[in-house]
């Protein structure tokens, strides 16, 4: 079994330390004396107990992560909703010319503002670029 360590020259000697168990820790004067050292000490207390892993369970959102990934309905419900979203984005246009077309009816008091104007423009030449470029 392999296991991290840090090993770090202080003040003429050399401090070696199990990575993540702090107090699992050796100074010698040589770098190697350190290592040597240290895994004399893991040996011994290995040899005193048992060296274990246990598992911890995820906790918040991560403990859910996954939980659906084979749930054929989320494909249904995704697939649905992109073609919502496709479709509320085709049937908005914009033409320099004319202004904000389907944008205008939404917007309102703002759909003769220049600035907004400007904005929904680039949005929708960057949306065409991305679609030239597929």
């Amino acid at each position: 079994m392999n296991w991290p360590i840090y090993v770090e020259a202080q003040n003429g000697h050399f401090t070696a330390t199990l990575a993540g168990v702090p107090n699992v820790s050796v100074i010698e004067a040589t770098r190697e004396g350190a290592i040597a050292a240290l895994r004399a000490k893991v040996d011994q207390r290995v040899a005193k107990g048992e060296l274990l892993s246990i598992e911890i369970k995820p906790r918040g959102i991560t403990a859910s992560a996954g939980a659906f990934a084979d749930d054929p309905t989320l494909d249904d419900i995704f697939d649905e909703a992109y073609r919502l979203r496709d479709a509320d984005r085709d049937s908005l246009s914009f033409d320099p010319e004319d202004g904000l077309q389907g944008v205008s009816e939404q917007a309102g008091a703002f759909a003769d503002d220049p600035t907004l104007r400007e904005m929904v423009g680039e949005i929708y030449r960057s949306r065409d670029a991305d679609r030239d470029s597929l």
